[in-house]
This record gives C-alpha cells, sequence and structure tokens, in this order.
C-alpha cells in the first residue's frame, strides 16, 4: 500500500513540475519589463504629404524605433487589413504604410506590444489624427495674402468645421476685414508716431537754428566792439 502511495506521489509530482517550470519560464522578469518600457517609451509616429511619380498625393504614415521585443499593432474604423509594425518589415527600426485617403481626417491608435513570452500586454498607446484636404483653400476668397493664417483658409486641417459653405466664406471675409482694420490701425498708428517723431526733430532743428543764430550775433557783437576798441585806440 505504501509502495502505491508512493508511486502516485511520484507520478504527481512528475506532472506538476514540467509545469511549474513552464510557469517560471513564463514570468516575466523585472529587467525585461524594464527593458520594455525602456523600448516603448522611444517610439515615436508622425505623417507626411507625399505625391508618388504618377502624381498621385498619399500620405506616409511611420512609426519610428521598432526594434527587438517589441511590435506595434495599428487600429483604425478605415484599416481593410491588420497594419502591425515589426522589426522584421521595419528599415533601421522604421515602420511606414501608405494611406491614399486624403479627403477625410483619420485617427490611429497604436498599441506597444511586447513580443516576449511572459510579458504580454499593452506597454504603451500612441494616437496619430491624419488630416484631410481642405477644400476651401483653394478657394479664390483664400488666395489673398491676408487669408494665409486664417483657419478656414488652410491647406489641412484636422476636424470639420461644422458650418455651411455660405457660412464659412462669410466668416473668411470676415476676417479678412478684421485684419485690415487692424492693419489700418497700426498703420495710423504708426503714421502718428512718424509725424509725432518728425514734429520732435523739427523743434530739436528750430531750437539748435536759434541757438547758432543767437551764438553768431553775440560773436558779431563782441567783434565789433572789440573793431571799435582797436579804431578808439589808434585815433589816440
Amino acid at each position: 500500500m505504501k509502495d502505491k502511495i508512493v508511486i502516485l506521489i511520484a507520478v504527481l509530482f512528475s506532472y506538476l513540475i514540467p509545469n511549474v517550470r513552464v510557469l517560471a519560464e513564463g514570468t516575466c522578469s523585472y529587467k525585461d519589463q524594464a527593458d520594455l518600457n525602456k523600448a516603448a517609451g522611444k517610439v515615436e509616429t508622425s505623417y507626411s504629404f507625399e505625391r508618388d511619380e504618377t502624381g498621385a498625393e498619399y500620405f506616409l504614415i511611420s512609426i519610428y524605433n521598432v526594434v527587438d521585443n517589441i511590435y506595434v499593432d495599428v487600429e483604425s474604423e478605415t484599416l481593410e487589413e491588420a497594419v502591425i509594425a515589426t522589426p522584421s518589415g521595419s528599415t533601421a527600426g522604421v515602420y511606414s504604410f501608405r494611406v491614399n485617403d486624403i479627403d477625410n481626417v483619420i485617427k490611429y491608435e497604436m498599441y506597444v506590444r511586447s513580443s516576449i513570452e511572459g510579458c504580454q500586454g499593452d506597454l504603451r498607446k500612441l494616437t496619430l489624427t491624419k488630416p484631410k484636404k481642405n477644400k476651401y483653400h483653394d478657394y479664390d476668397e483664400c488666395k489673398f495674402e491676408d487669408t494665409e493664417k486664417i483657419p478656414y483658409c488652410q491647406e489641412w486641417i484636422t476636424k470639420d468645421f461644422g458650418m455651411t459653405e455660405k457660412e464659412i466664406l462669410a466668416k473668411i471675409e470676415e476676417q479678412r476685414s478684421l485684419k485690415q482694420v487692424i492693419i489700418d490701425d497700426t498703420k495710423n498708428e504708426t503714421d502718428n508716431i512718424r509725424a509725432s517723431n518728425k514734429l520732435e526733430l523739427l523743434k530739436q532743428i528750430r531750437r539748435y537754428a536759434i541757438l547758432g543764430l543767437s551764438i553768431g550775433i553775440s560773436l558779431d557783437i563782441i567783434f565789433i566792439y572789440l573793431k571799435i576798441s582797436d579804431i578808439r585806440r589808434s585815433s589816440l
């Protein structure tokens, strides 16, 4: 009976020990976690507007610092297939993909994750909003020099204006008029300052002219006095 119990315990241990070993191997160490957090902290993303050899416009979305032991899962409602940035699919740590849609704002959520067994889970989340082409940028109302910084005339926008075309064009004209008033006021103020400076300069010139004239007259009087004194002495 005792022998059977010993055999049974040995069998149980033979099943448990491998499981314990796997669990230990699958545990994420502090060092692994620290290294993963450091790598995840360096991941960055950006977009750039491009044209291909045919002249077609598109956006290039890039993810930087995709290194060993991490990958980036890209999510968006517009994606037709999964986009996963891995070290093997990157060039010098940079993973890029093309987006042909330039007419809609698209939000991308990027999850930096670990590829180390036992260290699964999100390490970091990045959000990138791709802008869209603003059709009003090409309108005649936005072709003036004073419309460059008006929001409704920017070439790329990240949100809709929520107004009708008529309202937007009215806003553009309103902001142009406001800027012109500011420019006119600034010009008038500048002109006033210049006029004031000019008047002050004329006053100073007048003062110096009067002073110079006074000195000249005084010198003439002294000269005449000295001449008269010489003439009197010579006549004696």
